[in-house]
């Protein structure tokens, strides 16, 4: 009996040194607004304030649920009460100055393995249509402070022929100068370029104005260029054919869709195939043509010259 009641007593003693003492970081507080802090007893500016020094992890989650339905490792949605700015995740990352380690603001890994359209960024805007304000739907801002390279976007497609880095539906607008590959190192089996005048001849530059019934937000107003498949017959090497994604149909699709970006291929316009045109490869083209149209005129030129030294004598 006497070494039940020490026990007990051992018991309550522990019981009561670990719900009545006071540790550096409380594991998890519960403030009377009902704040949580977890490893801080501060939950100042948060409903959920976590402190973390001692793990590599400040928050890891794994969704492992067996469905047929859409699945979220992390869904977060943000009201439009109040008029103030908001964020739908907002993250800060600091690098140690003598650190040589990657820094990443935002890493993700996608890796699809079905038939379905794989998104490893999927951004989807949808303005009231009363607003005025300026709309990104990408930004990307780097400072001028250090030095290095600065990429604002970079995107390496390894993937066969008929792959994009960059596709774009609309007007695009380059402040500065736009550069291809052409360093005489990349290339093989190098020939010049002969009877450039005479293929010339046979191409037409039309004007024209684009249909606006495509889905593929074309240019308004009138434009200047050539007819793909004109141009095909002549230089074939300067046309492809390009494939136009579907996109969504934004009046036709419910809140849940949106906000899961799960769009039924019903309401996506169908993939729409089409010739484009190489246009910056047509420089060297007409470089050599005007360079064969300058001999063909000196030559004449100097034919003239022996005919005009002909009839003065």
């Amino acid at each position: 009996m006497k070494s039940f009641v020490q026990t007990l007593s051992f018991l309550v003693v522990v019981a009561a040194f670990t719900f009545f003492s006071t540790p550096t970081f409380a594991q998890i507080h519960l403030d009377s607004s009902n704040d949580v802090g977890i490893g801080i007893t501060s939950t100042a500016s948060a409903k959920l304030r976590v402190y973390n020094n001692s793990n590599p992890y400040t928050l890891r989650t794994g969704n492992y649920y067996n469905t047929t339905g859409t699945k979220y490792g992390i869904y977060n949605y943000t009201g439009s009460q109040g008029t103030g700015t908001k964020y739908g995740i907002r993250n800060y990352v600091y690098q140690n100055s003598g650190s040589s380690a990657a820094t990443y603001s935002f890493y993700n890994r996608v890796y699809p393995a079905g038939t379905g359209t794989a998104h490893s960024n999927y951004n989807y805007m949808a303005p009231n249509s009363n607003s005025t304000a300026t709309k990104y739907g990408v930004y990307s801002y780097i400072s001028s402070a250090g030095t290095g390279t600065r990429y604002g976007v970079y995107s390496n497609i390894a993937g066969e022929v008929g792959s994009y880095a960059g596709y774009f539906l609309g007007d695009v607008y380059i402040s500065g100068v736009m550069t291809v590959t052409s360093d005489e190192r990349t290339k093989k089996d190098v020939e010049d370029v002969e009877g450039a005048l005479a293929m010339v001849r046979q191409l037409e530059g039309k004007s024209y104005n684009f249909k606006s019934d495509t889905d593929m937000s074309l240019p308004t107003g009138r434009q200047f260029g050539f007819m793909a498949q004109e141009l095909e017959q002549v230089f074939p090497e300067l046309v492809k054919n390009t494939t136009s994604p579907g996109t969504p149909i934004e009046d036709q699709l419910t809140e849940e869709e949106i906000e899961s970006g799960d769009i039924p291929a019903d309401k996506m316009t169908p993939e729409t195939t089409f010739k484009s045109v190489n246009y910056m490869g047509m420089i060297p083209i007409l470089v050599e043509a005007i360079k064969e149209q300058q001999d063909l005129i000196e030559q004449q030129q100097t034919e003239i010259e022996a005919l005009k030294a002909a009839i003065r004598k």
